[in-house]
């Protein structure tokens, strides 16, 4: 029987209940800047436990709490480059491939995802 070890994508979304609700939009359309506030800080919680993850050498737990960081700010470039280490060190070179090149179209001059996008295309 296989167990699951780890915090899934599925479980880190939905701990406490409501961790990461949308900002409030008040009638006249603004949001709430505590809302928002609580919410920059979540995603920068998970970002902060993704390095430390990686640092680690917990590859699966880093990866979903990256992915997560991607998920709600898909042009997060910290997140994206690390979630391409994550998964490389899954041994996922196709998908490593896929969010390397994800980071270049957001960032065309960034040259260590450049570097490692040609070093992995070689390989």
């Amino acid at each position: 029987m296989n167990k699951v070890i780890g915090t899934t994508l599925s479980e880190l979304l939905n701990t406490e209940v409501n961790p990461c609700p949308a900002p409030s939009r008040h009638i006249d359309g603004h949001i709430d800047e505590q809302d928002e506030a609580r919410t920059d800080d979540r995603i920068d919680q998970w970002f902060q436990e993704g390095v430390s993850e990686l640092k680690k050498d917990n590859f699966i737990q880093a990866a979903v709490k990256l992915g997560a960081v991607v998920l709600l700010v898909p042009d997060h470039v910290k997140a994206i480059n690390n979630l391409a280490v994550a998964y490389y060190n899954l041994g996922e070179k196709e998908e490593c491939i896929t969010i390397l090149r994800q980071l270049l179209e957001l960032e065309p001059e960034n040259s260590i995802a450049r570097k490692n996008l040609q070093a992995l295309l070689g390989s």
